[in-house]
C-alpha cells in the first residue's frame, strides 16, 4: 500500500514537470499500448472460446444447479414473502443437528430474496460457463454441494439459532476452485488459461456477488467462506491434469467421499443443538398454573372455607414439587448454545427464587395459624403474658410474610428477564 502511495505521488510529480510536448507523447504512448493490449486480448478470448469449446460443448451441471434454485423460490411461497424458510429445506440448528442431517444439501437451494437468487444464479452460470468446461461437469456439481455442506456446518457451529440457506457458501468453492485450476492452465501456457479480458468479466460478478451475499444472514454471514476452503482443496485435486482432459469420474468420486468423511467428523461435535423456546415456555407455563392453582385455594382461604395450615400444606405438596421437577428437568439438558446460556441461568434463578418464595409463604401461612390458634387465652396465662405472646407472634408473622413477598418479587423479576426476546447473535 505505500509503494502504491510513493508510485502514484511520483507519477503525479512527474506529469507536472512535464512539458506540453512530453505530456502529449506519453498519451499518445498509452493509446498505442492499449490498443495493442485489446487486440492480443480479443486474439486470445477467441482461442480460449474455441478450448472451452472443445473440452466441454455445453456447460450442464450448472444450469441445472441455477434452475433448482429457481424452482425452489418459485415453488416456496414463504421465501417470498419473507418469512422463516426452514419449512423449504433451510438449515435450524436444532433440526438440523438432531437428525435432520438432510438440511444441509436443501439449504444450499433455498433463496430468501428474489435479489440474491438472481445474483447467485447469475455466479452460477457464468462460473459454469467457465468453470465446468474446464473440470467437468461431476467436478463442477461435487465442489458445489461440498462447499455448500461445509458453509452449513461453518453455520451450524457459528449461528446454532440462526436460519442459514442459500447457495453463497457453495458459489465461494467454485470461485476457490476457479482461482487453483487456472495456476497450473497459466503456468502450461494452455489455451484454456483465462485471458485477462474474461477475467474482468468473472471480477465484475464476483464483485456484485460478494456485496450482496457477505453481510447477508440468508447466507450465514461470514460462515459462508467456509466453502473457500472446500473448494481450493478439491481444485487442488481438479489441477492435476487438467490441461489435458478433466478429472476422470473415478477420481471425483474418491475426491468427493474423501471431503463428506471430513464432513461427517465435523458433524459429530455439533449433535443435538437444543432450542431453549419451548422449556422457557413451559417454566413460565408452571408459573402460570401454579398461580393460579394457589389463587383459587388463597380466595377460599379469605373466605374461611380453607385453613392456613391447609393452604400451606397445598404449596408444600403441590406447588413446590412442580418447579423442583422443572428445576430437575433443566439440569438434564445438555447440548444449549453458548448464546442461550444466559437465558438458562435465568431460569435456573427463577425455579430457585420462586421454590424459596413458597417456602416462606407456606412459613408464613403456618404462622398465621399459630397465631390464630394462639388468640384464645390460655386458663392461668396473665394478661402481660398473653399480650406479649400474641405481640410476638404477630411480629413474627409480618417478617415471615415480609420475606415471602420480597422472594416473590425477585423471583418475578426473574421471570419478566426469562421472557424477554433473545438477542440476535453477531453475524
Amino acid at each position: 500500500m505505500v509503494a502504491l502511495i510513493a508510485l502514484l505521488l511520483v507519477s503525479v510529480v512527474a506529469w507536472r514537470v512535464m512539458s506540453k510536448e512530453q505530456r502529449i507523447k506519453v498519451l499518445q504512448t498509452i493509446d498505442v499500448a492499449l490498443a495493442v493490449v485489446k487486440e492480443h486480448g480479443r486474439a486470445d478470448l477467441e482461442r480460449f472460446h474455441a478450448a472451452r469449446r472443445a473440452r466441454t460443448r455445453w456447460p450442464v451441471a450448472a444450469p441445472a444447479l441455477a434452475a433448482l434454485s429457481v424452482a425452489i423460490f418459485m415453488w416456496a411461497p414463504a421465501a417470498k414473502e419473507g418469512a422463516t424458510v426452514v419449512p423449504w429445506g433451510a438449515s435450524f440448528g436444532p433440526l438440523t443437528s438432531n437428525g435432520q442431517w438432510w438440511r444441509l444439501f436443501t439449504a444450499i437451494f433455498v433463496n430468501r430474496s428474489a435479489w440474491l437468487l438472481v445474483v447467485n444464479a447469475g455466479a452460477i452460470i457464468q462460473l459454469g460457463l467457465t468453470l465446468e468446461r474446464i473440470v467437468g461437469g461431476p467436478m463442477f456439481a461435487a465442489a458445489f454441494v461440498i462447499a455448500g455442506i461445509f458453509s452449513g456446518l461453518a453455520g451450524l457451529s457459528s449461528y446454532p439459532m440462526g436460519v442459514v440457506a442459500g447457495p453463497a457458501g457453495a458459489i465461494w468453492g467454485l470461485y476457490g476452485m476457479l482461482l487453483v485450476v487456472g495456476v497450473p492452465l497459466w503456468r502450461r501456457q494452455s489455451d484454456l488459461a483465462i485471458p485477462l479480458v474474461a477475467i474482468e468479466r468473472l471480477a465484475a460478478i464476483f464483485a456484485i456477488f460478494a456485496l450482496m451475499n457477505l453481510p447477508s444472514e440468508a447466507a450465514g454471514g461470514a460462515a459462508q467462506l467456509a466453502g473457500l476452503p472446500a473448494g481450493i482443496a478439491l481444485g487442488i485435486v481438479a489441477a492435476w491434469g487438467v490441461a489435458a482432459r478433466t478429472p476422470p469420474p473415478r477420481l471425483v468420486g474418491i475426491a468427493a467421499g474423501a471431503a463428506l468423511l471430513v464432513a461427517i467428523v465435523c458433524a459429530i461435535p455439533l449433535r443435538g443443538i437444543l432450542d431453549v423456546r419451548p422449556e422457557i415456555a413451559r417454566i413460565v407455563g408452571v408459573e402460570k398454573k401454579t398461580s393460579t392453582a394457589y389463587q383459587a385455594a388463597n380466595d377460599l382461604f379469605r373466605k374461611g372455607k380453607m385453613t392456613a395450615d391447609t393452604l400451606a400444606e397445598i404449596i408444600e405438596r403441590s406447588i413446590v414439587p412442580e418447579l423442583q421437577a422443572a428445576s430437575a428437568r433443566l439440569d438434564t439438558l445438555h447440548g444449549v448454545p453458548a448464546e442461550d446460556m444466559p437465558r438458562m441461568a435465568d431460569a435456573r434463578e427463577f425455579l430457585r427464587l420462586r421454590s424459596e418464595s413458597w417456602r416462606l409463604r407456606a412459613q408464613s401461612l403456618r404462622m398465621t395459624g399459630k397465631s390464630v390458634r394462639g388468640a384464645t387465652r390460655p386458663d392461668g396465662d396473665s394478661d402481660m403474658a398473653y399480650r406479649q405472646r400474641v405481640q410476638t407472634q404477630y411480629q413474627s408473622t409480618l417478617i415471615a410474610n415480609g420475606k415471602a413477598d420480597g422472594a416473590e418479587r425477585a423471583s418475578l423479576a426473574a421471570l419478566d428477564r426469562l421472557q424477554q426476546p433473545a438477542p440476535k447473535p453477531d453475524r
